[in-house]
């Protein structure tokens, strides 16, 4: 039954990282932000290069 689970898992997260790499290819001024939406980490406290760039 685990190891079914963890299959479960895998089959859901996989959609959201090909998104991510779509959205990637299409916007590179987002590829920061989606990265930390998807992989929440301390890091994503800290300012971000785009932060600090003007808005176009």
């Amino acid at each position: 039954m685990r190891k079914a689970h963890l299959t479960g898992n895998q089959r859901q997260i996989r959609p959201y990282i090909i998104t991510a790499i779509n959205a990637i290819k299409v916007d590179h001024s987002n590829e920061i932000q989606i990265i930390f939406s998807l992989f929440p980490t301390p890091d994503s406290r800290l300012p971000t290069p785009d932060s600090r760039l003007p808005t176009p």
